[in-house]
């Protein structure tokens, strides 16, 4: 299991590659449409590389709950812990 710091630090480091890096710092409370300037494209492409980078499937209504970059960290661990202990079915389609 990956630890919530290297989670979140590889999360950040995905949104540099995605954003302008100068916008983002490790605060977990930045509002991703406001401060971060996340576009409704962008989000879409940011969840296509982070189910890729995490092998996970964020589903409509997880990607409806994005709205900080601490419930893109929030989301994504427990996806992880899901899958640690056999509650993720990554069998849906």
């Amino acid at each position: 299991m990956i630890s919530l710091e290297i989670l979140k630090e590889r999360i950040i480091d995905i949104l540099k590659l995605q954003i302008d890096p100068s916008s983002i710092s490790l605060k977990t409370k930045l509002i991703m449409s406001d401060q971060l300037e996340i576009d409704s494209l962008d989000l879409v492409d940011l969840i296509v590389t982070l189910e890729s980078e995490f092998d996970i499937d964020l589903t409509d209504l997880d990607n409806k709950n994005l709205y900080t970059v601490g419930d893109l960290l929030d989301t994504i661990n427990s996806k992880l812990e899901d899958r640690s202990t056999g509650l993720y079915d990554d069998t849906k389609i």
